[in-house]
């Protein structure tokens, strides 16, 4: 046996009589089964390697890309302060916000954090951007639905559903702080004029000795207007009508589910509902407003017409819902199809207070829209008809930012395409200035007071 292979062996040896020794010391027994030194000795080296390893791979990655230099990126934050700057060729622009930031870069990127150092030895030009951009936008409103809510305020809540279940019962309202009002009653999501003066309809509709409910402005306008409930003129009336019956006598006729009423006219029988059928004998008295049932087969052979515009009364006359009663409109569009529905009940959600909070006046008072969300819309009317409205931003403090184009959108990181909102209700937010690059390239030494 050569004599370095006999040193190794030796080395070997003791050192196995080493770990023996330990083992026995350490564990009792010296019948070396496992090696529990040992596999810790291996951990411990293991662990080091690794460290070494990501300590390399942090030294690389900081001289490929050393924190704090500008480099090529569009917009940076100072890492101590959160000023913005923006590049314009080569020169670095302070910027009054994010939004104006990404319009000036036409780029949707984030700050990239530097130093003051960096910034501090770059060339360096005037303030760009728009006062009162949005500083954050966070991530878009999914649905197409607004729900305006009267009780002592106003409030506005987007992107969530109806609060409570349509009762089907009308609401007698005016609106609240209007000199000369009008008053309405809500039906079916929509309202209809009607004068209290004309006792013919308050008694056909029900509404003696109802007081209307005090809504604000922005409560109606979510509701499309109906035409005014009120007595249709009735050509002829008082002659020899067809069948021999009189022209604007109403007729009851049996059906086997329910009666139905008729009114008659020069050119035939027209079909109406309960409450066109008071208004129409209240107001006219043909055969003294009294009501003629007759068999089908009487009027079977008369031509039907429509030439009362009768069509949009409620069928019945229901009792007005109590003023104490808390009311929303909720508005939403779905594949092209516009509906507004009154619900009863109050948000379920925390509103935000507005600056323009007036009470029980035209403004929304306050807003619920989710944190970090915006509703990216286009305006239409509340039936819908507009497909491609004016382009507005929403944000989650209830601002309304009028955007130039798509192409701002996308500049800003807007994601999707516009949903439909409702122009009058629009119009009642808080207006911010419209954003656009041309208004982000504006330079200033200063903002004026």
């Amino acid at each position: 046996m050569a004599r370095g292979q006999g040193a190794q062996l030796e080395a070997s040896g003791r050192r196995f009589q080493t770990r023996r020794l330990m083992h026995a010391l350490v564990r009792g027994d010296a019948a070396m089964v496992d090696e529990p030194v040992r596999a810790q000795s291996i951990s411990y080296a293991s662990g080091w390697l690794v460290g070494m390893l990501a300590v390399a791979v942090c030294a690389v990655v900081a001289i490929a890309s050393p924190a704090g230099k500008l480099g090529d990126a569009p917009i940076v934050m100072v890492r101590d302060t959160g000023a913005l700057y923006v590049r314009i060729g080569s020169t670095w622009h302070p910027a009054l916000n994010l939004a104006s930031a990404r319009l000036v870069a036409r780029s949707a990127v984030n700050p990239v954090a530097v130093d003051a150092e960096a910034i501090a030895s770059a060339p360096r030009g005037p303030l760009v951007g728009i006062p009162g951009a949005p500083a954050e936008l966070g991530r878009p409103l999914a649905a197409a639905s607004w729900q305006v809510c009267d009780g002592g305020r106003t409030s506005l809540i987007a992107g969530e559903g109806a609060v409570g279940p349509d009762g089907g019962r009308p609401i007698l309202a005016t609106a609240a702080g209007e000199h000369l009002s009008t008053t309405y009653l809500l039906y079916g999501g929509k309202r209809a004029a009607v004068d209290l003066r004309d006792l013919a309809v308050v008694r056909a509709l029900r509404l003696d000795g109802v007081t209307p409910r005090q809504v604000s402005r922005s409560f109606l306008d979510l509701l499309p207007e109906l035409p005014a409930i009120t007595a249709p003129p009735i050509p002829g009336l008082g002659t020899k009508g067809p069948g021999g019956f009189v022209v604007g006598q109403v007729l009851r006729v049996s059906r086997a589910d329910a009666p139905e009423h008729h009114v008659v006219l020069s050119g035939g029988l027209q079909r109406i509902g309960d409450v066109a059928a008071d208004v129409i004998r209240f107001t006219h008295g043909v055969d003294d407003g009294d009501l003629r049932s007759v068999a089908p087969a009487a009027i079977a052979a008369i031509p039907a017409v429509h030439d009362l515009a009768v069509s949009t009364f409620p069928d019945r006359a229901n009792p007005p819902l109590p003023t104490e009663v808390p009311v929303c409109a909720h508005w939403r569009s779905d594949d092209g199809r516009t509906e507004t529905v009154v619900v009863q009940g109050k948000p379920g959600q925390t509103v935000r207070s507005l600056a323009q909070e007036d009470g029980d006046g035209p403004n929304i008072d306050a807003v619920a829209i989710p944190s970090g969300r915006y509703a990216y819309v286009h305006a239409t009317g509340t039936t819908g008809g507009m497909v491609t409205g004016p382009l507005y931003l929403v944000t989650d403090s209830g601002v309304r930012y009028g955007l130039h184009d798509a192409e701002t959108a996308k500049y800003l990181g807007v994601e999707g395409a516009p949903l439909p909102a409702p122009w009058p209700l629009l119009a009642r937010l808080p207006g911010g200035p419209e954003l656009s690059v041309a208004a982000a390239e504006v330079r200033r030494d200063g903002l004026s007071p």
